[in-house]
């Protein structure tokens, strides 16, 4: 069904009519709150904690930090993921964002 043109031009009509993100002032005040939990066979586990800017803002800066990063490096070929791109920092970095703490 959702393969049928007609009806995909539907849907994308209606949530365009629908569907609101948050306004500037809106994203400022709503942060992102990260958390965290791994644990290894032994039971031993780690929690890490990080709070962010809006989802939205965060996007848009952290995407714009890796472009600039990729204009002045060239790291080498293949698929990485934004802290094995940018550093396991990056995202603390970004405005509106803490330090990650990690707890035991």
């Amino acid at each position: 069904l959702l393969g049928i043109t007609w009806v995909q031009s539907l849907i994308k009509s209606r949530i365009e009519r629908t569907v609101k993100g948050p306004n500037e002032e809106q994203r400022n005040q709503l942060p992102t709150y990260v958390w965290g939990k791994a644990s290894n066979k032994l039971g031993q586990s780690k929690t890490a904690r990080v709070q962010t800017a809006n989802g939205y803002s965060l996007t848009v800066t952290g995407s714009l930090a890796i472009v600039e990063h990729l204009l002045h490096t060239k790291p080498e070929a293949g698929v990485y993921t934004p802290s094995k791109l940018m550093g396991s920092s990056f995202v603390s970095q970004l405005p509106g964002s803490s330090d990650i703490t990690i707890e035991e």
